[in-house]
């Protein structure tokens, strides 16, 4: 299927994010860790019926759709992606 091993990312929609992760395992742990963030800010506040529903603000694990390099430098740059 692949002439590699696959390259994982996060997608976060709304700001149209892309976070390399070295691995589909790490990728899930990230969306996770995001996502729980996501819904404890959303707990704080109710969502109105002009709000984005919940399921466009959540993380999801995606293939990485650049190269290998373009993914590589992304892991190598190690931001820190949420609180």
């Amino acid at each position: 299927m692949f002439d590699h091993d696959p390259l994982w990312c996060v997608h976060v929609p709304g700001p149209d994010e892309l976070w390399a992760e070295p691995s589909y395992a790490a990728a899930v742990a990230t969306a996770d860790r995001f996502n729980a963030m996501v819904r404890r800010k959303l707990a704080e506040q109710a969502l109105g019926e002009n709000d984005p529903p919940l399921a466009s603000l959540l993380a999801v694990v995606t293939l990485w759709p650049g190269s290998a390099e373009s993914h590589a430098a992304e892991l190598a740059r190690g931001d820190a992606r949420y609180g």
